[in-house]
């Protein structure tokens, strides 16, 4: 089995530069929770994903004691995203160094690297070290079932 088997091909590209406000519209629209962040060159430099926007406009104490939620009301919230609205997503981008993967490597690979890096989304890229596609826990998931005839 290799990534290229399993890979998403319908994936979104976003220049590290776009804002908070834009990648959310983007993800919306494309009915993702996962998109590829590139750099000036078109290099892959990371993913951004819903879970971690989410982290990062939560408080610290709040993602510690979860239970402090109680005290905080809608108004609260709603000024945190309308503050984080013109950020760059570079500030809340997931680094993939080190967990880019070939569309010719075997799906195993990916599945290891997610493992060890805990990353969501692996993005692939091709022998010219273009992006063509994006690995994510649902297609290695899958992968598994095709393993076990497991329909999806």
């Amino acid at each position: 089995m290799t990534v290229k088997q399993y890979m998403r091909t319908q994936i979104v590209t976003i220049p590290e530069t776009t804002t908070f406000r834009e990648a959310l519209a983007m993800m919306v629209q494309a009915k993702t929770n996962g998109l590829v962040v590139t750099n000036a060159e078109n290099e892959v430099v990371g993913v951004i994903d819903s879970f971690h926007m989410m982290n990062a406009l939560m408080p610290q104490y709040l993602i510690s004691n979860p239970s402090l939620a109680t005290f905080v009301n809608d108004e609260s919230f709603a000024m945190t995203v309308k503050e984080a609205a013109d950020a760059p997503i570079s500030e809340m981008t997931t680094s993939v160094e080190g967990c880019v993967i070939d569309e010719d490597a075997p799906l195993v690979r990916a599945a290891a690297m997610a493992s060890k890096k805990h990353v969501r989304y692996v993005p692939v890229i091709n022998k010219q070290r273009e992006v063509v596609g994006l690995l994510s826990r649902s297609e290695i998931k899958h992968a598994m079932a095709d393993i076990l005839g497991v329909e999806y």
